[in-house]
């Protein structure tokens, strides 16, 4: 049955890009990515022997058709170049001063004497502190890294943005690779000695959903087309993740010897466990819950101002079976406990409806902006509501503030 649910959603995918004229549509990439996180896992979750339940498929299903249904409009897109006018000279300062405040931060967390120290132990020692203070609740983390952090979530929207616009001079855009090269490498930095996965995966998604927008927009929805290369590309994408996660992990562990088949195992773990744990949870939710309207989609900002306490990890882990655990439920938890499943469906639609807004005739620029978030929430809503976290929340508002500013409205247009 698990099979023939998903051949008919595939089916429903190759004729929605009929419908759509092409694989190239925003309308057709953006639904099939999300089918590729939360339907065609099925199949590995069902063969690794792991939780699942249909309920699940068909909420998850449901939340993507409901995305899908509001976006078809767009089949009548069109084929305008559009642009848009920004003094990237000041903004590359701002992001600049930002990237330092970020490198001051990381800094500001450890001996400077061990970070310079060049000694692998060393480094594997660090990593395996800050893993066992964070997981029990003792990590302190200084001023300076809570600000740098805000500025390295900034940091991440804006290179995205300043990335996608089309090249200004060489000598602008040498400076700029250089700023981006250096962000990564702090950010690189920060996830070894914090032997943290998801913040540079979100400081990447951050950044990847602010490029992926303004090509969008620039293209007029119609800048990526599912193609051999793009497969290829999405393989590297994952594999490379992997192999990133897999490095983090060994560092966690503070030994250069270790086993490395159950890091693979836990790893495994962490790129399906979303499916099986949502299905557990989703199993014992009750319809008839009292809504909490944003207390858990933005638990950061309730926890913050005392309207509710948020718990280390969010949510406590659950079984997914062979002995495996998840913590991971998914960005659909959070927004079901907020507005219902069929408030689910209806936020989608409405998600769908921004990208409506956004290709309107000479373009909408807040609506880039919203949908930026919109992007980033869905890229990271296979684990969690990615503006649960104050410093990611703060960060893409100082990047709205400082970049609608910095854009010149008046200038937006078809070219």
């Amino acid at each position: 049955m698990l099979y023939i649910l998903i051949f008919a959603v595939l089916s429903l995918r190759v004729f929605i890009g009929f419908f759509l004229k092409g694989t190239n549509n925003i309308a057709f990439i953006l639904p099939l990515l999300l089918e590729l996180i939360f339907i065609y896992p099925f199949v590995v979750v069902d063969y690794l022997e792991l939780t699942w339940n249909y309920y699940a498929f068909l909420v998850f299903y449901f939340s993507i058709f409901s995305f899908q249904v509001a976006l078809l409009p767009l089949v009548n897109i069109g084929y305008k170049r559009l642009s848009i006018d920004i003094d990237t000279k000041i903004c590359t300062g701002l992001v600049f001063f930002a990237v330092l405040v970020y490198l001051i931060g990381v800094i500001s967390n450890f001996e400077i004497a061990k970070i310079l120290s060049f000694n692998m132990e060393s480094y594997f020692s660090i990593a395996n502190q800050s893993a066992i203070e964070r997981y029990s609740g003792q990590q302190k983390l200084t001023i300076y890294y809570k600000i740098g952090s805000v500025f390295a979530y900034f940091s991440a929207f804006s290179i995205g943005f300043l990335l996608a616009l089309p090249s200004q001079s060489d000598r602008v855009v040498s400076r700029f690779k250089i700023i981006a090269l250096l962000f990564l490498f702090i950010a690189v930095l920060d996830s070894f000695l914090m032997a943290a996965r998801a913040g540079m995966m979100m400081l990447s998604f951050c950044m990847l959903s602010s490029f992926f927008i303004v090509k969008q927009y620039l293209y007029s929805g119609r800048f990526v087309r599912l193609s051999l290369s793009l497969v290829i590309k999405l393989i590297i994408t994952v594999l490379s993740i992997f192999l990133f996660f897999l490095i983090i992990q060994v560092f966690r562990g503070g030994k250069s010897d270790f086993d490395l088949l159950p890091i693979i195992n836990h790893l495994m773990t962490w790129f399906v466990g979303h499916i099986p744990a949502f299905s557990n949870w989703l199993k014992n939710y009750e319809l008839f819950t009292v809504p909490s309207f944003g207390l858990n989609s933005f638990a950061g900002l309730a926890d913050l101002f005392g309207a509710k306490n948020r718990a280390i990890g969010i949510y406590a882990g659950t079984d997914i079976g062979n002995d495996r655990i998840s913590n991971i439920y998914t960005g659909l938890r959070p927004l079901i406990e907020d507005f219902s499943i069929l408030g689910v469906g209806i936020i989608y639609f409405m998600f769908g409806l921004s990208f409506i807004k956004m290709f309107t005739k000479n373009g909408s620029l807040i609506f880039i902006f919203v949908n930026i978030a919109v992007v980033a929430y869905l890229s990271w809503s296979f684990v969690t509501s990615i503006f649960s976290y104050n410093t990611i929340l703060l960060g893409y508002l100082l990047f709205l503030f400082v970049f609608y500013n910095s854009c010149n409205r008046s200038k937006l247009r078809v070219v």
